[in-house]
């Protein structure tokens, strides 16, 4: 069995054992996930509030398009993965939370079509350079106006440090990345004449109770920040943190934490971060 077809599978599975209302299902399995992605289309919400139409490719579970749809659910969010089992995987979870989206089993380099926006979360670095640069091509191909690519912030002591957190707990973190930095990214689409409008980090926080618990000293710095910023929005969750399980009710808390910081520490922390240009 390929490594791809075997991590959806587990994805699936650990989904499927979650028992609770299946509309609030995801949210519980990865609330930080939630909280990060709604901090991001809050920071880019100002410069996206002409679009009607969206494309994720490489979708998976469709789960920044989703935050996109729940701040505004006038958009068309189409999705696109070339895994029969990532689309499978993304149907269910878009069916549970009752939100329209057409998912396409196809590799992203054969589709064709028009959207207003264009994302892409966690795809482009595995690629080699040459088929990058072809990636960020497909992007402009398929965008009447953004594009928004994100990718796992390498160079950030918090990634780093669950990278290495995962391995010694026989829990690998699951992906073989190419040495690829937000300054890369950005570097690629100027070369292909896009606009650079935002440039910015989020999820500061993860759902992964043990990481932080059991990490604490290596990770000193980020939960004293993250600390701080819980107080303001929400006491009881920040005298428990990190030693804590987050839920759907911690979202709010967690998005509002992280939008109070600025971008610098985003940027330096975040476990992604992430380009948003325009189509000249």
């Amino acid at each position: 069995m390929d490594e791809e077809k075997e991590y959806w599978l587990e994805q699936i599975k650990i989904y499927n054992s979650i028992k609770c209302n299946p509309h609030n299902k995801y949210y519980e399995w990865q609330p930080a996930r939630w909280a990060g992605n709604n901090s991001a289309v809050t920071l880019i919400s100002k410069y996206i509030n002409d679009i009607r139409s969206a494309c994720e490719i490489g979708a998976g579970s469709c789960a920044f398009s989703i935050s996109i749809y729940n701040y505004n659910n006038n958009i068309s969010i189409t999705a696109v993965d070339k895994s029969s089992k990532a689309v499978k995987y993304g149907k269910q979870i878009a069916k549970d939370l009752r939100i329209p989206i057409i998912y396409h089993k196809k590799d992203l380099f054969d589709f064709i079509g028009k959207y207003d926006l264009v994302l892409s979360l966690g795809v482009i670095e595995h690629y080699n350079y040459e088929k990058m640069v072809k990636f960020v091509e497909k992007c402009i191909s398929l965008s009447n106006k953004y594009i928004f690519i994100a990718i796992p912030n390498q160079e950030s002591i918090f990634f780093k440090n669950y990278v290495s957190w995962s391995e010694k707990n026989s829990k690998k973190y699951g992906e073989e990345h190419k040495k690829f930095s937000t300054d890369d990214l950005e570097k690629i689409m100027k070369e292909k004449n896009l606009e650079i409008i935002c440039v910015d980090g989020f999820q500061m926080f993860l759902s992964e109770k043990n990481f932080l618990s059991e990490e604490t000293k290596e990770n000193f710095e980020i939960i004293n920040l993250l600390k701080e910023k819980l107080y303001k929005y929400d006491k009881g969750l920040a005298e428990k943190f990190p030693d804590i399980n987050f839920h759907k009710k911690d979202i709010n808390s967690m998005t509002l934490a992280e939008l109070d910081f600025n971008k610098d520490i985003r940027k330096k922390y975040s476990f992604m971060t992430f380009v948003l240009a325009k189509v000249k």
